[in-house]
């Protein structure tokens, strides 16, 4: 279906779709009006595809599978149900779909329609990470950066923020720019610091020129 792949495109390249709704939600209801489709319509087209009888199994297609999980987490078209949620994030992610790990590392995390498990939630990000998934690289460098249940390294979390960025995650230059202010798995360079953290919007540029201007 030439528009559910579109949908899906859209909610991968979202910057976090698993730690925040502004960005997911803005995006699906500029993109519904273009498609003359509303939320529930296109749960309802989901639902169907979703193969979903009395066995209760789920679909085989694992963007289908990532997709209709993403509405139920957010209640898009349809009551909130993080235990289907999770259900089909599960079934996309064990097909290698990057942003099914990543949607279900979200769970994992903050043990939402499951139970919380910081250790298989890094695993699900690294998996995302490695699969080229912009918001499971820049999760996976959290982890190393705040050791969650993993050791710290600082090393791993610049280079996996800096992916992040590469691919298209501009929410990872905030976190750029605090590793060279801060001199974590890179060299200290304040010159570096201020180039990225322009690159972050006023707040966070307004926060480093009064912390880091004065040190």
């Amino acid at each position: 279906m030439e528009t559910l792949e579109e949908l899906y495109e859209i909610f991968y390249s979202v910057p976090d779709p698993g730690g925040s709704d502004e960005y997911l939600l803005t995006a699906i209801d500029n993109w519904l009006p273009k498609k003359n489709l509303t939320r529930k319509q296109i749960f309802q087209l989901l639902h169907v595809l979703d193969h979903k009888q009395e066995n209760h199994t789920v679909t085989k297609n694992e963007k289908y599978a990532c997709i209709l999980g993403i509405f139920y987490y957010y209640g898009i078209g349809t009551p909130v149900n993080y235990e289907l949620a999770f259900e089909h994030y599960k079934v996309s992610a064990e097909s290698n779909d990057a942003l099914g790990q990543n949607q279900l590392g979200y769970c994992y995390h903050y043990g939402t329609g499951t139970i919380k498990d910081r250790n298989a939630g890094f695993e699900w990000f690294r998996r995302s990470a490695m699969n080229g998934n912009i918001c499971g690289q820049r999760t996976l460098g959290h982890y190393y950066y705040f050791a969650l249940a993993c050791s710290r390294d600082y090393r791993q979390a610049f280079y996996w923020y800096m992916k992040a960025h590469e691919s298209g995650n501009p929410r990872a230059a905030r976190v750029i720019a605090t590793c060279y202010f801060e001199g974590n798995g890179t060299f200290l360079d304040y010159h570096c610091g201020f180039r990225w953290a322009r690159k972050t919007g006023r707040r966070y540029l307004h926060h480093a020129i009064s912390h880091y201007q004065s040190t």
